[in-house]
Order: structure tokens, then C-alpha cells, then sequence
């Protein structure tokens, strides 16, 4: 598996990475009647994500889609604008969907990848970013969020200690 790519979530104004999340899934596009397909090795999950966080509510804004389906036009709200084909698949874009996601779990975001560490598999964990942040989310509400950017220099520094 090459690695991923990462959905995106703006917070505070600023736009980060989400990192991981847990429960995993933020969004279900099956819940949407959506069949994504993956364009590349880039995008298994055949969806791009970036979400929101505004009024202390978790909004989805904006979906990138990668499909064999015909007909999406009652699927999500909006016109999507239709991108070019990878993999046989063809890549739509709706944005500005502004739906709330009412997930409720805890969301790790990052900023400022550290590009020397990139090793090309999967997702990259937290400590591979300079800003870390936790957010906890209850039926998409915003309860709490914390930086944990210095716990994970520590980590950063313990691991790359033990790396010959």
C-alpha cells in the first residue's frame, strides 16, 4: 500500500490533516448512497473529506469522489463539477455542502508534516507533525480540544533516539 492521502479538516480557521480518528469513520458514504472507487494508489477509499469545524459544530464542506456510478445528481446536495477520469473511475467535486455530521468520538488533527520522515505506506501517525491536536466531538458538537503538539515532539525525539 502506497501511502495516503489524508482528508482535511479546517479548525480555527486553520486547514490540518485529520489525522486519525476514533471511532473511524467520520463519514459513510454508503450512508449517502454513494459507491466510491479508488482512483489510484493514493485514495483506496476513493473519497476526499474536508470538513469544518464552525459554531463549535463538525460540518462536512466539501467531498471529492471518485466513482463508476452514472447518476449522483440526488445523492449530495449541490453540482458536483466533474474531474478528470483516474483508474477508470470518474472524480467529482462538490463544494460548499455545508451538511452537519453528528459523529461523536475523538478526532486527532496535524499541521506542518515533517516531509523527512515520510514513509510511503498508509497514513502517517501524529508524530510525524509539528502541530497535534485532539478534538471531542458528542452528536458534532464541539466538547473539548487540547494541543498535544509537545507530546508528540517527545515521541518524535524518543523514536528517532531508538533509529539507528
Amino acid at each position: 500500500m502506497s501511502a495516503q492521502l489524508p482528508d482535511r479538516i479546517v479548525f480555527q480557521g486553520k486547514e490540518y490533516d485529520v489525522i486519525t480518528s476514533f471511532p473511524p469513520k467520520l463519514f459513510n458514504p454508503i450512508s449517502w448512497g454513494l459507491k466510491p472507487a479508488s482512483p489510484h494508489g493514493a485514495c483506496l477509499r476513493g473519497t476526499l473529506l474536508t470538513y469544518e469545524v464552525k459554531e463549535e459544530t463538525l460540518f462536512l464542506k466539501d467531498l471529492r469522489y471518485w466513482t463508476k456510478q452514472e447518476n449522483l445528481s440526488e445523492l449530495v446536495p449541490g453540482v458536483p463539477s466533474k474531474e478528470d477520469e483516474f483508474g477508470g473511475c470518474t472524480g467529482y467535486l462538490y463544494s460548499n455542502i455545508n451538511a452537519v455530521i453528528p459523529w461523536s468520538g475523538e478526532i486527532v488533527i496535524g499541521r506542518s508534516f515533517l516531509w523527512p520522515l515520510l514513509l510511503p505506506r498508509g497514513f502517517q501517525p501524529a508524530w510525524k507533525y509539528k502541530e497535534v491536536v485532539k478534538l471531542l466531538f458528542e452528536g458534532g458538537s464541539l466538547r473539548a480540544f487540547g494541543d498535544v503538539s509537545r507530546t508528540m515532539a517527545r515521541l518524535r525525539s524518543e523514536v528517532l533516539q531508538a533509529v539507528p
